[in-house]
């Protein structure tokens, strides 16, 4: 080994930083016709928050502005996608999740994580009144692990939203 060969970094897999994805996300929601209207914004933490969008004095922040007059400041590193509706941001967000490994190549190597992704995602769905798409993320759950009980978990819930809301099953 040479000199310098022992000082050398680590290779690391090569990963998109959450801030790069935010900037572009941030700079749509900023740059379209839509910007100071209320939007939907996915952050970090799966969490999402409805507000009209407004740029900050600081740069690396974005403000949310509520219908009860309240605000608060947003760091740009901690926004996944905005969007003006909840559908476009379930989206976003599951381009996300797959830009940072959930593909179809976790299928034949990693069925359990796959169907973990999709019960997660379909309870999301239904944490935010995606009920359609909930049935989707089911679906795709069930076609891989019929009899799981994460699946089953799902399937539960999915009744339970349907009876309680105004949607029949019908228009799921």
């Amino acid at each position: 080994m040479g000199v310098f060969e022992q000082f050398r970094a680590p290779q690391r897999c090569p990963r998109k930083p959450i801030s790069t994805v935010a900037w572009v996300a941030v700079i749509a929601a900023i740059s379209s016709p839509t910007f100071g209207e209320t939007m939907y914004v996915l952050l970090s933490s799966d969490r999402v928050i409805h507000g009209d969008v407004q740029p900050a004095s600081d740069p690396a922040s974005v403000q949310l502005h509520f219908n009860d007059g309240s605000t608060i400041s947003v760091p740009i590193k901690r926004i996944i996608a905005v969007e003006p509706d909840l559908d476009r941001l379930q989206v976003m967000r599951r381009r996300f999740r797959q830009s940072r490994g959930w593909n179809r190549e976790l299928l034949h190597h990693h069925p359990d994580q796959f169907v973990e992704e999709w019960v997660n995602d379909g309870i999301w769905c239904l944490q935010y009144g995606l009920i359609a798409k909930a049935e989707l993320a089911y679906r795709e759950a069930a076609g891989i692990r019929m009899h799981d009980p994460r699946v089953n978990h799902l399937r539960s819930l999915l009744d339970e939203a349907i009876k309680s809301g105004t949607m029949s099953s019908q228009q799921v």
